[in-house]
């Protein structure tokens, strides 16, 4: 799981816009986020939702895992 994060978002000079964040996210096909260490603006947000792709991605591995278990099981075991 990878996160594109922008920090600074608080000062009025910036670096990179967020048009280019955005862009360079979509490029890469990955998720993209601003944040302010200064005020916490963004910040607890950008931990949540790494956490939750983290732990969606591995319920999906389950399911897929459990799915096919579940196939293997139920295949008829004679040959002709």
């Amino acid at each position: 799981m990878i996160m594109l994060i922008g920090n600074k978002i608080d000062k009025s000079q910036r670096v990179v816009s967020r048009e280019d964040g955005e862009r360079l996210a979509r490029n890469y096909q990955i998720s993209f986020l601003e944040t302010s260490a200064k005020t916490g603006q963004n910040v607890e947000l950008a931990f949540m939702t790494t956490a939750q792709d983290l732990l969606d991605k591995k319920l999906n591995k389950k399911r897929v895992h459990l799915s096919l278990n579940n196939m293997i099981h139920n295949t008829n075991d004679s040959c002709c």
